[in-house]
């Protein structure tokens, strides 16, 4: 059960990453969406500043259920 858990995390997680660089790249520009392809900490601002973070909490939920329902 936790790779399921695992596997959403990175999928949400990429597809959160991916919508805020195509909104970056709408509202900003080229040189806006480069930044946030190649400097995670930009990525993460503009996550707020787009409002694209509530995608990533469905990442970071699934990961906690996947640290939960790990069997270590």
């Amino acid at each position: 059960m936790s790779n399921i858990f695992m596997g959403i995390a990175w999928i949400s997680g990429a597809i959160t990453w991916l919508l805020t660089i195509y909104y970056a790249f709408l509202n900003w520009g080229l040189l806006a969406a480069l930044a946030a392809f190649f400097l995670p900490p930009i990525d993460i601002i503009f996550m707020f500043m787009l409002g694209t973070w509530q995608f990533g909490l469905v990442a970071i939920a699934a990961m906690g259920l996947a640290i939960m329902t790990s069997k270590d």
